[in-house]
């Protein structure tokens, strides 16, 4: 029979989360660390932790009610002890006492137990990371192998097939890594720890997620000044992105790649020279009932040079718009690599740069920032475009607000910066660029290499392509956003962006207190609980209004209406329960509800609650402010 996790909040949950070293307890297997535990050694005496609150109660909304992207409002700051209660000031607890940070001692394995692996070997720290532990002090480490008799994972062997520590780590950033390896036979894991234990990389995987970040606390002298308890050296958590429960619809069909055999065999059958702004999506439906029966003979063909006797005496862009999507793919997969029909496919698709003097020309000119288009490389030019709207498509951005104005970057280093007064779109291109965007708002991409990116005073997004599971965000030590993808071997540093696009979700970087997405989250964590934070349209809601120019008050009067909650005690209750952690006393209750009886509206009252120092350290906002805030 199972047994039952402490209560979150209590105090046997509060000192289960010291001794494993864990955050949280979700899927931690609870029976098992009992069994692995008892009778094998003593665990180290932990005080435990004060009682923590219950955890806040999210509201969710009502059938009906308008989409949850109302973003709630502060509650009234503190106020210090001893002074008097100013009406619509909540007062936060005053007993709780200091947190205890316990002094970990060296691990010492139980007498008679079998031996634990080498402290700090790969063994070791993967021992850690199956048991969500911090140290191995006290484990009885026999009776945890009797445990996991006939424990066996059946997709584990993916991780064992991985070629790389880098292609593991790509396998395991989407898992609960402690959860897998619990879940895991000793052998599945040991087999891993064989393969990969000697390589650095997999040693520091296993280190950043097995090594706590730990609060600093102010070193205690004694007498003589000789320091009591040390201060410890932070670690900063591993920003470890989840693939997200919600992400944005594609709107169209993706178009073939740039250059490829697919894509010049499109611009035949369409007659185009490039396919900028071209519905792919609605080409293929226009054809879904077209059909030409005597084009087998041009299937048929024993060699592209046939083939190109038998198309010389017809009009080529008319036979393949008349000819299906599927019999277009079979002439192309028959004949892409005969080197008669690839001259034919370029001759016959090449880009034609604009005549000079021409609108199209003077365009040209406008885009890339030259004085003229003397070996200028267009094709070049044209992928760059082409993988531009290729990423928009993707990315399924609102198409409301359009650049006004273009520079394009080419396939070598480029130095793009907008000097003008519209919403701009720097588009990188290969190479090493650095973009800057202009005072206006811009949508930037970077395209490959190693890339510089400096935004403007107002909305500036990177779009990249890949998904947010791919790439890895940091900030260095000039807070500056590290954008890496390793499959691409290419990274962006940031500065003064506020959005990050990727091909599944959004990433919101400006978040404080006085920025759209910070104030989002605060809107979020005093009305719909600290939660709401992690559903990604609720975020998404909220970014969109404050970006249109809602105002703080606008937004929490609307996130208060899909609540639904209108008698004053009902709404008090909630703001404070987010705010605070828990339901307010009648007394604690009584000056924000007698605040509303006499006009405040609910609205301006959750804005008061959301801009509290204590709802700021509810939602965690500084924390936010270090990884950032995933949206859709």
């Amino acid at each position: 029979m199972a047994t039952t996790l402490p209560e979150p909040g209590s105090a046997e949950y509060q000192s289960l989360l010291v001794e494993t070293g864990r955050s949280d307890l979700n899927g931690f297997n609870y029976e098992a660390h009992l069994a692995a535990t008892q009778g094998g050694g003593a665990m180290p005496a932990v005080p435990p932790p004060a009682p923590m609150p219950p955890a806040p109660i999210e509201a969710p909304p009502p059938a009906g009610a308008l989409p949850p992207g109302a973003v709630p409002v502060p509650a009234p700051e503190p106020v210090p002890p001893g002074a008097p209660v100013p009406p619509g000031v909540p007062m936060p607890p005053t007993d709780v006492p200091p947190a205890v940070v316990p002094v970990t001692p060296a691990p010492v394995p139980p007498t008679g137990a079998v031996p634990l692996p080498a402290v700090g070997s790969a063994a070791y720290q993967a021992l850690l990371l199956e048991t969500g532990r911090s140290d191995l002090n006290g484990f009885n480490y026999e009776a945890h192998l009797a445990v996991k008799q006939g424990v066996s994972n059946n997709q584990f062997d993916q991780y064992l097939q991985a070629q790389s520590v880098a292609e593991l780590e790509k396998l395991l950033g989407a898992v609960d890594a402690n959860q897998l390896f619990a879940q895991s036979s000793g052998k599945q894991i040991q087999e891993l720890v064989d393969k990969f234990g000697s390589d650095p990389q997999f040693k520091a995987f296993l280190n950043n997620h097995t090594n706590p970040a730990v609060t600093p606390v102010a070193p205690t002298t004694g007498s003589g000044g000789a320091v009591v308890n040390p201060v410890p050296t932070p670690v900063p958590p591993a920003i470890v992105y989840q693939p997200p429960a919600i992400t944005r619809a594609v709107s169209s069909v993706p178009l073939p790649e740039f250059g490829s055999v697919a894509y010049k065999a499109l611009l035949l059958e369409t007659g185009r020279d490039d396919l900028l702004g071209f519905n792919y999506e609605a080409h293929l439906a226009a054809k879904a009932n077209t059909s030409l029966p005597n084009f087998d003979q041009y299937l048929n063909a024993g060699s592209g040079k046939a083939l190109l006797d038998l198309l010389g005496n017809v009009n080529v862009n008319e036979l393949m718009s008349q000819a299906s999507p599927a019999q277009v793919q079979q002439l192309i997969g028959r004949y892409s690599s005969d080197p008669a029909f690839g001259a034919y496919l370029n001759s016959a698709t090449a880009p034609e740069l604009p005549a000079q003097g021409t609108p199209a020309y003077e365009s040209l000119l406008l885009q890339t920032g030259r004085k003229d288009l003397k070996d200028f490389d267009y094709e070049a030019h044209l992928r760059v475009l082409t993988e531009v709207q290729e990423a928009l498509t993707v990315a399924n951005l609102p198409s409301a607000k359009a650049p006004e104005a273009q520079l394009v970057g080419s396939a070598t280093n480029d130095k793009l910066v907008y000097t003008g007064t519209d919403f701009a779109l720097l588009a990188g291109g290969d190479g090493d660029d650095e973009l800057v965007a202009g005072d206006h708002g811009s949508l930037l991409v970077p395209g490959s290499g190693n890339n510089k990116v400096l935004g403007g005073a107002a909305l500036d997004s990177v779009l990249l392509t890949a998904p947010i599971t791919e790439v890895r965000v940091r900030k260095d030590a000039n807070n500056a956003w590290i954008v890496e993808d390793p499959t691409a071997q290419s990274s962006n540093t940031l500065q003064n962006v506020e959005r990050l696009l990727f091909a599944d979700v959004g990433l919101a970087l400006d978040v404080a207190p006085d920025k759209p997405a910070g104030q989002t989250a605060m809107i979020l964590g005093a009305v719909f609980g600290k939660a709401a934070i992690e559903k990604l349209d609720y975020v998404g809601i909220g970014l969109n209004l404050f970006d249109e120019g809602k105002s703080f008050t606008e937004i929490s009067t609307l996130a208060m209406s899909v609540t639904q909650k209108t008698a004053p005690q009902d709404i008090v209750e909630l703001l404070w329960t987010n705010v605070v952690g828990s339901a307010p006393s009648a007394d604690q209750a009584r000056p924000y509800i007698d605040m509303l009886n006499s006009g405040m509206t609910p609205g301006a009252l959750a804005e008061l609650a959301a801009k509290t120092t204590l709802n700021q350290t509810q939602i965690d906002l500084t924390g936010l402010a270090s990884t950032g805030i995933v949206f859709v």
